[in-house]
């Protein structure tokens, strides 16, 4: 589990939710645009820091109620050579489960272990925490979408960040789905973020949010911001 402290800082943060497809620059009949509080100690720390140039938001969920298996799809266009998928998963009272990652181009899958089927977590994944904490989260036989396994975390208070690198072509569409379920209610978080892999060790924290949804599946079509 981690630290028992909290950080009070936050930024307000534009989001679109829909309950259907929205595409960025394009109007979408049914689009509300909300403003969502997300904590600035989530956005911009040092595991975050690995991330470069701009850094798209897919997903945000916050102190939402227990719901079951829920499947999130989304399409991103590649601004790199080279992009990274971070996960933050943050569960004070319960538990996250967490399963069947994909990232597909042309139907080739390069997300791996996305089942997480293999072991340890560390072979396919990379772990963090902003606290410097032990990772909360395990590959478990606890509640799988598929399988025998799944990530399960219930982190407190500072989120473990997963995160995955992949070769990627500049312009091309990939398709990224995962499985997420709450065991409980909050305090509890839930980010994916995804970006450009460094080629320099130069950071831009430049954060778009995209969109908010909890309990429902829906498609994201995003095309990412080449500006540098």
């Amino acid at each position: 589990m981690g630290a028992s402290s909290t950080s009070s800082n936050s930024s307000s943060t534009a989001v679109s939710s829909a309950t259907s497809a929205t595409t960025v620059g394009t109007t979408t009949t049914g689009v509300t645009t909300t403003t969502v509080n997300v904590p600035s100690s989530v956005l911009n720390n040092t595991c975050t820091a690995i991330i470069s140039g701009t850094i798209t938001t897919l997903l945000y969920l916050s102190n939402v109620a227990a719901f079951s298996y829920t499947y999130y799809q989304y399409s991103y266009v590649a601004i790199s050579t080279s992009t990274i998928m971070m996960l933050a998963l943050r569960q004070d009272p319960n538990y996250w489960c967490l399963d069947d990652i994909s990232v597909t181009e042309n139907g080739v899958q390069l997300w791996q272990n996305g089942g997480f089927e293999q072991s340890p977590l560390t072979q396919y994944y990379t772990y963090c925490n902003p606290n410097g904490a032990s990772s909360s989260g395990i590959i478990s036989t606890a509640c799988p979408h598929s399988g025998s396994y799944n990530f399960y975390d219930g982190s407190v208070t500072y989120s473990d960040y997963l995160s995955q690198s992949f070769s990627t072509v500049v312009g091309s569409t990939y398709n990224i789905s995962f499985w997420l379920a709450n065991q409980g209610g909050g305090p509890d978080s839930f980010l994916v973020l995804i970006g450009t892999v460094p080629s320099n060790g130069t950071i831009n924290h430049c954060i778009n949010v995209i969109i908010e949804l909890s309990f429902a599946t829906f498609i994201l079509n995003i095309v990412g911001d080449s500006r540098q």
